[in-house]
């Protein structure tokens, strides 16, 4: 069972055993039964494991991307190859100012090093549509403020397994 089917059993269930307990006749609050209402049901995120916590030497985690957006996808990672991977979305500001001072060293180390941004956005096209515009800060199209490899991770579980 789903949390919000346990929920919505338990909430239905109490409604319905409270009002059987009113229409009994030995109980001092009874009062003709009444149709009920519709239970509201809030439905919560399903609580995911913690992560493995990561330590140095430890193997890096698989990296789990469907959408590769901008460079070359790929499934694994090479032997004697550096990787670097950042944690981002299009709507923080600390990662927007950091992008040209990744790609400068995507410029400055080429092939010795693998820069990968991964979004955490939702919607691949809400990254496609940021590479696409102008950055007010320095006029330049964040498709050339990032010269690196960029990826969504809708599901998170990239993030997850590396954060």
């Amino acid at each position: 069972m789903t949390t919000y089917t346990i929920a919505t059993f338990f909430g239905i269930a109490c409604i319905a055993t409270n009002a059987l307990a009113q229409d009994h006749p030995d109980h001092p609050d009874s009062v003709p039964a009444t149709p009920l209402e519709k239970p509201t049901v809030v439905v919560k995120e399903e609580k995911l494991p913690p992560p493995t916590p990561l330590f140095i030497g430890d193997k890096a985690p698989t990296v789990t991307v469907d959408h590769w957006v901008k460079g070359n996808a790929w499934d694994g990672f090479d032997d004697g190859q550096v990787y670097v991977m950042e944690f981002w979305a299009t709507w923080c500001g600390p990662c927007i100012t950091s992008m040209p001072h990744l790609s400068g060293l995507q410029d400055e180390y080429g092939d010795k090093v693998q820069i990968i941004g991964v979004s955490s956005e939702k919607d691949p096209e809400i990254v496609t549509t940021f590479l696409a515009k102008t950055n007010n800060r320095d006029n330049k199209v964040n498709n050339d403020r990032m010269r690196y490899t960029v990826a969504v991770d809708p599901d998170r579980s990239t993030s997850r397994a590396y954060m």
